[in-house]
């Protein structure tokens, strides 16, 4: 038998849940935390007020992921910058 395994509803979840996907949209948050999607926007909101997060409008809803905090790396030479 299968037992239910109950996700804690905070922040830290949805930023773990984030690391796993990389990309997830407002409703798989609300599955996730068991909370309504109104609910699920107000816990990344915040999330992006603090910058932790990046969120695109994507239709009716919105796509989320992790804010890079690396700063770009840049060649002087050849005039070209990238992050990792």
């Amino acid at each position: 038998m299968l037992r239910g395994r109950e996700a804690p509803r905070d922040a830290e979840t949805v930023l773990d849940f984030l690391e796993m996907w990389r990309k997830v949209a407002t409703q798989e948050v609300a599955t996730l935390l068991d909370v309504d999607k109104n609910r699920a926007l107000d816990i990344l909101r915040s999330l992006q007020d603090e910058g932790r997060i990046i969120g695109k409008r994507a239709g009716n809803d919105h796509f989320w992921t992790l804010a890079r905090k690396a700063k770009p790396l840049c060649d002087d030479d050849g005039g070209i910058c990238y992050t990792i």
